[in-house]
């Protein structure tokens, strides 16, 4: 996962520079999440109190419950983005920090 405010920062960093305009970036911050530790930091930034239910991949391909990260190993693929940090000096922000800042900034308009 990127935050989308990374992905604007290395879109502005490409502009700008004009040797990276025919390059291709792979924008992939180097955290590999689980539904546990997405779990786990979900709770830990919002403050709303809320239950889980285990649900088996096969349960929930069939009821087309929408999730937000891949559900079969065909779907995880994990991409390399160390090119765009080591040629444009760009940090990903750490997924526990771009979750709560994304929960603050949502939080006013969905709950």
């Amino acid at each position: 996962m990127i935050y989308v405010k990374d992905a604007a920062e290395a879109i502005i960093r490409c502009i700008q520079s004009e040797k990276n305009h025919n390059e291709a970036y792979n924008l992939s911050a180097p955290e590999v999440l689980t539904y546990r530790t997405f779990l786990d930091e979900l709770h830990n930034a919002s403050d709303v109190d809320f239950t889980e239910q285990n649900v088996t991949v096969a349960r929930s391909l069939t009821a087309r419950i929408p999730f937000p990260f891949p559900l079969t190993e065909a779907e995880s693929e994990l991409f390399d983005g160390s090119k765009l940090t080591d040629e444009l000096s760009l940090t990903y922000t750490p997924f526990s920090e771009a979750l709560a800042a994304t929960y603050r900034a949502m939080k006013g308009i969905y709950l």
